[in-house]
C-alpha cells in the first residue's frame, strides 16, 4: 500500500488487471489449448490458479464479493506466493491458510487418479525433456505432478471468504 494512504488507484488497477486482462487471457488460453469455446460451461478440471503477492490492494480486489462471484464463474482460484520472508511484512501471511494448505496437501492426492490436468502436466514435462533437455528425477517429477494436479482441489476446499479474511 502507498505510504500516503492512496491505495485506491492500486486497487482499481488490480481490479482491471484481474477482471479484464487476466479473465480475457484465460478465456483465450482455454479456447486455444483446452478446446473450451467462450461461453461454454466450465468444470473443476478447467479451473485456474492465479498467484499473487500479499499487497493489500490486491487482497482487497480478490476478496471483493463481486470479484469472488466472477472468479467462481470463471473457475479462477487465487493463491498467495511464498511467505518465506514476507511473513514479517504482510498481514495475510499470518492467517491460517498456509498451515491448512500443508495439512490438506498430505491428505488430498491424485497419485492413483487419471485427470486431464495431471496428463497435461506430464505432457509439459515430456516437452521440457524432448525440446530443452530438462528433466527431474522420477520421484521429484511424481511429487511435483501430484502437488500441481492436487492443488486446485486443496485450494477449492480451504479457500473461503472467511479463511482468506481471517487474520485481517
Amino acid at each position: 500500500m502507498r505510504s500516503d494512504g492512496t491505495a485506491e488507484p492500486d486497487t482499481k488497477r488490480y481490479a482491471f488487471l484481474r477482471d479484464v486482462v487476466l479473465t480475457d487471457f484465460l478465456r483465450q488460453t482455454r479456447e486455444v489449448h483446452d478446446n473450451c469455446p467462450a461461453g461454454s460451461a466450465l468444470t473443476e478440471e478447467d479451473a485456474t490458479i492465479v498467484w499473487m503477492d500479499g499487497d493489500l490492494p490486491q487482497l482487497k480486489t480478490v476478496t471483493d464479493p463481486d470479484h469472488l462471484q466472477r472468479a467462481r464463474e470463471n473457475k479462477m482460484y487465487s493463491n498467495k506466493h511464498s511467505a518465506a520472508r514476507s511473513a514479517t511484512e504482510q498481514g495475510c501471511d499470518l492467517n491460517n491458510l498456509f498451515p491448512q494448505l500443508a495439512r490438506e496437501a498430505k491428505v488430498i492426492t491424485v497419485k492413483s487418479k487419471d485427470t486431464r490436468l495431471k496428463w497435461r502436466i506430464l505432457e509439459a514435462f515430456k516437452v521440457a525433456e524432448e525440446e530443452y533437455g530438462k528433466n527431474l528425477k522420477p520421484t521429484k517429477k511424481s511429487t511435483t505432478v501430484d502437488t500441481a494436479a492436487s492443488l486446485l482441489m486443496i485450494l477449492g476446499k480451504i479457500l473461503t471468504q472467511d479463511t482468506i479474511q481471517e487474520g485481517f
